[in-house]
């Protein structure tokens, strides 16, 4: 489950980091400065990039049952000079986003939802091992309790992941399940409890095992479809 960050809290964290005064002003800056200077590599605050996406493939898991996304090649190099697919997709399979109107009348749909909430915070809490001893085990306020003893208070606004360690069952499933409620779920309690707040989520999030459990910041790509209930997401962590 995740919590799309404020502008005022997301801004303080990008410019502590120097994300866009050093990583962005550099590459621009550098198309217009001394051959010797715009040869040497941009500043960067981060150390890492972690891709937290799945491949999206018709043999990825959905909800349903059914393909995710099924694709038609219209136009082949050898033949028409280019390559080209049509793709026919489900909104919500692979490595995807719930929109707020994904659960409730009047929510944010995709293209609403602000650029700058969708870089935020990432705060990874590791259940993997009560996850392997219930499979359909709840995410609880204990946990969050115990990470934040371990690695001071969750930051404002903030995204919160789930690392139950499911990923390494479907080559590929933060949540890093299918959904943001629990598997046996009937009644849909955190999807109609959380998104109709203004938040969106994220499922089938892939190697969360592979970025710490604070620190990092989350990076949501999103395509902006007029009226989607969500989308697929290329998420990534910057370390």
């Amino acid at each position: 489950m995740c919590v799309p960050g404020c502008q005022e809290a997301v801004r303080h964290a990008l410019s502590r980091r120097g994300f866009f005064k050093g990583a962005l002003a550099a590459s621009f800056g550098a198309t217009a400065v001394a051959p010797e200077i715009a040869g040497a590599a941009p500043a960067r605050s981060f150390t890492s990039v972690v891709d937290l996406t799945h491949t999206m493939s018709p043999d990825f898991p959905t909800f349903f049952g059914v393909p995710g996304i099924e694709m038609d090649k219209k136009f082949d190099l050898k033949k028409d000079g280019f390559n080209l697919y049509w793709w026919r997709i489900v909104e919500h399979a692979g490595t995807h986003l719930d929109a707020p109107i994904h659960f409730s009348e009047a929510g944010a749909t995709a293209e609403k939802i602000s650029a700058d909430t969708l870089v935020v915070p990432l705060a990874v809490v590791d259940v993997a091992a009560k996850a392997a001893r219930n499979p359909d085990y709840l995410l609880t306020t204990e946990d969050l309790a115990d990470w934040e003893k371990k690695h001071h208070r969750l930051p404002d606004n903030c995204c919160v992941a789930m690392q139950s360690g499911w990923a390494q069952h479907v080559v590929g499933l933060a949540v890093d399940t299918l959904s943001l409620d629990h598997g046996p779920s009937k009644d849909f309690k955190v999807h109609y409890g959380w998104l109709p707040s203004g938040r969106w989520g994220l499922e089938n999030v892939a190697n969360l095992d592979k970025v710490p459990p604070s620190g990092a910041m989350l990076v949501v790509g999103l395509a902006k479809v007029k009226d989607a209930t969500g989308g697929p997401a290329r998420l990534i962590a910057l370390v």
